[in-house]
């Protein structure tokens, strides 16, 4: 053996110094025996000395291996051998070291894994042989082994979590799955070296989540929120997010792996079962229904409609006894079996019974029970209260009244006919005795046996159809046939759908003789067109009174003028025929044709102007003029235009009309129903007065004007005021007054300002005439 150095073993051992002195073969025999790992010198391929640990870790004894070729170490994978020779000659041989983990065969042939050094001893002169260091590092293999597959197990967890994973490194992303990246809308490699605000929705967010991080990093090393985050289109989305301080890190949130995992489905479930739950609790608190939760016999639950409905305040029944509700203990008992009987088998049970109230009283009520669990009814049962106390009494008070309404049918004055399909199913004896059949006899015939033929029985069908289809009443009068043929019937009907929604129930008739009537009726038209034609009469003849009065004075004072100047000429004429006529007399004629000619003339203008007033009793709007007018100015211009007595001193008038009145109408029928009013006051209100006050107001009621003319003038005694709007009505009748003035005013009222003129008055405290019209006369 060759000497070493102490201090290097390796480099000694591969220069062998040139003299072996004894103490250095002592030196070099304590290195391998004492040395921790397999030391073997080969030359030429032939192990030629090895020690004890060696010998150890290969399993030999040493001359089982001394002499022996050093594939031998290599008998069960004996391509290692080739490719361990092939590897190691060439560094070898340039003189360096050779290191390398390969798998040697022990002498049981099991394999391990070693880890060979080698150095030759004179690169130059490979016969000097060769140095292997061996150490036996299977532990370490199968540890490294664990190890790569605890990381490949982690990469592929890693990469194929179903949540995802963030390696933070200073807030920043140092590392993600395509989990995390896709669950906030990114790649993986868009993520790195992004500052984790990323995934925050604004800075207040962040702030807050970091204030909240590291604290508890730093006390627990970990750190879990529910928090919701943008993702990247910019809705926000539900994470679960589990943060953990990488050991080792010397910053706190230096370094943090994150878990994420998406929980906007269970987030939107929780909501919409959050939502469901307050229905749910708000159907229960405000159900006109009471709901009970019974268990071990006692109301555990109930909301406030059931406590209301046996008299209680909803947490005063709680706790209390089931028992308690009902009348007695027997009704009970009967109850609790029945119901019990029904769960168990796992239906609901349903039944109506009187219960008992807080103060003793009992109602009715529906129960509906079901169990919660029907094989163990021991769990409670949850029940439906329905306080049916003023129903059944509505009931009974229902069949009360389809007997009295029965008795009514019967026993009622006019008749009543149920039809369907157009045939007769049933009818009340006086409809059997108004037609003449009696007992029924018409039960099952077609309707139109009441029709003189089938023409009249389908236009009436006509007639009824489009109403009663849509479940509309019909209400007429007709003639109809009695069963006899021997007469007709005027009959008043009324019909109506028995059922409003299914015209294929049938229909109901009520039926009235009216044929007494008929003829009364007949009687009385007659009479009454007589009286109407008496009243026409006679209102033409007052008519005629009026017209002839009023046109009497002028026509009279005109056809005697005529007669006069008649007779004047006929003198002229006779003085000429004998040859006398006289200057003077000739003057004195025509000083009186002058005079009688004026006379006549006037006495024709008040005619005219007496038939031009009556002819504006009949007055049309279609001869006025429609247009737009300020109300004030215009009542101004015709009060002042037509009575300049009120500008005298002594008068008064004051007008209480706002200046922005606006009228779309016709202003000369107004105007010259102002002045009527106004003229009317001045002359009979005021007569026999130098003094008086009118006040001429105006209000718009919605769409309406109402214009008022009070006065402080004599008023109108009772008996005179329904007839102040009559034609040719007059306190002042033969002084130039025609009665007319208020009636034309009225006429004008309503047939072209489309309103109404009125009057109110007391006698001795003066009179108003109310005016009502459209602010915007119709078309």
């Amino acid at each position: 053996m060759s000497a070493v150095k102490k201090n290097d073993p390796h480099a000694s051992l591969s220069k062998p110094e040139p003299l072996e002195t004894p103490h250095t073969l002592l030196k070099y025999d304590a290195i391998m025996d004492g040395a921790p790992m397999g030391i073997l010198f080969t030359q030429d391929g032939i192990m030629v000395q090895a020690n004890a640990s060696f010998l150890e870790i290969m399993g030999y004894q040493a001359e089982q291996l001394i002499g022996q070729p050093a594939s031998l170490l290599f008998f069960s994978i004996p391509e290692n051998y080739l490719e361990i020779g092939r590897i190691a000659g060439p560094a070898l041989a340039a003189g360096k070291a050779f290191r390398a983990d390969i798998q040697a065969s022990r002498q049981d042939g099991s394999l391990f894994w070693s880890r060979f050094s080698a150095k030759a001893v004179n690169h130059n002169n490979k016969q000097d042989g060769t140095l292997w260091f061996i150490e036996d590092v299977t532990v370490e293999h199968l540890h490294e082994q664990q190890l790569r597959q605890t990381l490949e197990e982690q990469r592929a967890i890693f990469e194929s979590a179903a949540v995802g994973i963030l390696y933070s490194h200073q807030r920043t992303v140092a590392r993600c799955n395509e989990r995390l990246a896709s669950m906030f809308g990114y790649r993986s490699e868009e993520l790195l070296g992004r500052s984790t605000r990323l995934f925050f929705r604004d800075d207040a967010h962040y702030g807050e989540l970091s204030r909240q991080v590291y604290p508890a990093l730093k006390t627990t090393g970990s750190f879990s929120v529910e928090t919701q985050m943008p993702h990247r289109d910019g809705h926000l989305i539900w994470v679960h997010a589990t943060g953990s301080q990488v050991q080792g890190s010397t910053l706190v949130g230096d370094e943090v792996i994150w878990i994420f995992k998406d929980i906007s489905s269970r987030k939107a479930a929780e909501e919409e079962n959050r939502l469901s739950l307050l229905e749910l609790e708000a159907v229960f608190a405000n159900a006109a229904v009471g709901f009970i939760y019974t268990r071990e016999h006692k109301i555990q639950r109930c909301n406030a409609r059931s406590a209301e409905i046996f008299g209680y305040a909803a947490e005063d029944l709680i706790g209390v006894p089931t028992i308690s509700v009902f009348p007695n203990e027997q009704a009970y008992q009967s109850f609790r079996l029945a119901a019990a009987g029904q769960m168990e088998s796992g239906q609901s049970y349903e039944t109506e019974v009187q219960c008992k109230r807080k103060d003793g009283t009992l109602s009715w009520c529906h129960l509906h029970g079901k169990a919660l669990n029907p094989a163990d009814i021991s769990q409670g049962s949850i029940w439906i209260v329905v306080d049916t106390d003023a129903a059944r009494r509505t009931r009974e008070q229902l069949a009360d009244s389809m007997r009295d309404l029965e008795a009514l049918v019967e026993n009622a004055s006019i008749g009543i006919l149920f039809t369907k399909d157009r045939k007769i199913t049933r009818y009340n004896p006086r409809f059997g005795d108004m037609f003449g059949y009696p007992n029924g006899g018409a039960i099952g015939l077609p309707a139109s046996i009441f029709f003189s033929s089938q023409d009249q029985y389908e236009a009436f069908g006509q007639m009824a159809y489009p109403l009663l289809s849509v479940g509309l009443p019909l209400q007429t009068e007709l003639y109809t046939q009695h069963g006899s043929g021997e007469k007709q019937l005027w009959v008043k009907l009324i019909a109506y759908l028995a059922d409003p929604n299914d015209v294929t129930k049938g229909t109901i008739w009520l039926v009235e003789d009216r044929s007494a009537y008929k003829a009364s009726e007949a009687a009385l038209q007659k009479a009454q067109a007589d009286l109407v034609q008496a009243e026409k009469q006679v209102a033409l003849g007052s008519l005629v009174v009026g017209v002839a009065h009023e046109l009497n004075t002028p026509i009279g004072n005109a056809l005697m003028a005529a007669s006069t100047l008649t007779e004047l000429c006929q003198d002229v004429s006779a003085s000429i025929a004998r040859g006398d006529l006289r200057r003077s007399q000739l003057d004195s004629y025509m000083l009186d044709v002058s005079s009688l000619a004026a006379l006549m003339t006037r006495a024709c203008e008040r005619a005219a102007q007496l038939v031009s007033s009556f002819k504006q009793v009949a007055v049309d709007r279609r001869l006025a003029q429609r247009g737009h007018f300020n109300l004030l100015e215009l009542v101004q211009d015709s009060v002042l235009a037509h009575s300049n007595k009120l500008l005298q001193p002594g008068w008064k008038i004051e007008y209480e009309i706002a200046a922005d009145i606006v009228c779309d109408s016709y202003p000369e029928p107004l105007s010259q129903i102002v002045v009527g009013i106004v003229e009317n006051a001045l002359t009979h209100g005021f007569e026999g007065r130098s003094h008086g006050h009118l006040c001429i107001s105006a209000t718009l009621l919605k769409s309406e004007v109402q214009l008022s003319f009070s006065d402080d003038g004599t008023g109108i005694a009772p008996q005179m005021l329904a007839r102040v709007f009559d034609p040719f009505f007059t306190t002042r009748l033969g002084q130039g007054r025609s009665g007319l003035g208020l009636s034309i005013s009225r006429n004008l009222a309503t047939a072209v300002m489309g309103g109404d003129l009125s009057v109110a008055s007391q006698l001795g405290q003066g009179t108003c005439f109310t005016l009502r019209f459209p602010q915007i006369a119709a078309q």
